[in-house]
């Protein structure tokens, strides 16, 4: 079943401060139900959105794809049994607000959390993956700093991290077999928070200068599949790219849903295809595609 795949992303749902496609057309609960009815079961969320609390009391095959709390600056000043203690608290919120009461993969939301008190939140998350309260333990990435160091703990099942028509960071993780064994790889960010369907005036004030020259790209790749549309290409260039088990997609209306599902069954690009948009995209300066550098 290819709908398997699709993980609904939900940071939107809850929040009007998530990504740049801003809109919140429908109601998160009638989203969701419809969803359900297609099939898709599967939702990435976490403690810090609002989103979270929808899903107590809902359909039973839904799997969560939850995150630890970030341990921030502030988090880093307590002392180690209250930082345990939050990062406690954090984890069994999450569990209480899913319908099973257990979460199907529980990220470390960022590599920095990883490695700050690593034995703290790797035991925690350890401990209720024992107690059968989460299934698996992942990691998510903004960045790819260390990452080696991750992938060597067989613990970390999930990976995620962001994949986009831009962004090719990704492929430096693929070089050694060895680490990536048994691991599973969600790709993110695929349509780059809804950037690249967003006009000039709407591009955050840093990046405004790359606006021409990614808008010269984006055309010569529309004008070599003038079949597909500019999300159609999106969707199924990360599609193509096997090494990734799943993928997460945002949506903020049913029309997105019904046209992602009918994305999902299209031809996938072919190896030659896929070498033409990373040749195109090859030359894009990475502070446009790392959202963390968009801010002033």
């Amino acid at each position: 079943n290819k709908s398997n795949k699709i993980i609904i992303g939900t940071a939107n749902m809850g929040s009007k401060n998530y990504g740049y496609s801003k809109k919140r057309v429908w109601s998160p609960k009638i989203l969701i139900n419809y969803i359900l009815k297609k099939k898709v079961f599967l939702f990435d969320t976490a403690n810090s959105y609002d989103s979270e609390k929808i899903f107590f009391n809902l359909n039973k095959k839904i799997k969560i794809f939850s995150k630890t709390i970030q341990i921030k600056e502030n988090l880093k000043k307590l002392n180690k049994n209250k930082l345990k203690k939050i990062i406690v608290n954090s984890i069994s919120k999450s569990i209480k607000n899913s319908p099973k009461k257990k979460i199907y993969c529980m990220y470390i939301h960022r590599i920095e959390d990883f490695f700050y008190n690593r034995k703290i939140i790797l035991e925690i998350l350890l401990k209720e993956r024992n107690n059968g309260k989460v299934n698996h333990i992942g990691i998510s990435l903004d960045h790819f700093k260390k990452l080696k160091n991750i992938l060597l703990h067989s613990e970390i099942k999930y990976v995620q991290l962001p994949v986009n028509i831009f962004d090719q960071r990704w492929k430096k993780i693929f070089q050694n077999k060895r680490l990536i064994k048994n691991k599973k790889f969600v790709a993110r960010s695929i349509f780059l928070q809804g950037l690249i369907f967003k006009n000039k005036k709407n591009w955050p004030l840093k990046i405004k200068k790359f606006y021409p020259k990614v808008t010269k790209v984006l055309n010569k790749i529309q004008s070599r599949f003038p079949e597909r549309s500019l999300d159609e290409i999106c969707f199924v260039y990360v599609n193509s790219i096997n090494k990734f088990d799943n993928i997460i997609v945002g949506v903020s209306k049913i029309e997105d849903i019904d046209r992602l599902l009918k994305y999902r069954l299209n031809k996938k690009f072919s190896k030659n295809e896929i070498s033409f948009i990373e040749k195109e995209t090859k030359n894009i300066p990475k502070s446009f595609y790392i959202p963390s550098s968009w801010q002033n």
